[in-house]
């Protein structure tokens, strides 16, 4: 899950405003769950920001710069499908396959 904090402020319409920066990062569709903290006290927003600014410094580097190692993968699955019924080339013939 990928968290994205901003401010913005509230005018009494059902929609809230996104800066631009934010906008602009986010995917063009899909769906977020919102999170609205109100009336927070400032001594609590500088700690929260804090102790975010700490995880940016500490943990996140931590994750970035930790080598990957690469992993044995299974090998893929194999199948035979039995041979083809239809030249794929033949747009015709493979319509009328689909279609039965």
């Amino acid at each position: 899950m990928k968290t994205v904090e901003f401010e913005t402020e509230l005018s009494g319409k059902q929609t809230l405003s996104i800066p631009p920066e934010i906008a602009s990062a986010l995917p063009r569709n899909g769906k977020a769950t919102v999170l609205l903290c109100i009336g927070m006290d400032p001594d609590d927003t500088a700690w929260r920001r804090a102790a975010y600014d700490q995880f940016l410094r500490d943990d996140l580097e931590e994750v970035l710069t930790k080598p990957q190692t690469p992993r044995d993968m299974p090998p893929l699955p194999e199948f035979t499908s039995g041979g083809a019924r239809v030249d794929l080339a033949n747009r015709e013939a493979l319509y009328d396959v689909m279609e039965r």
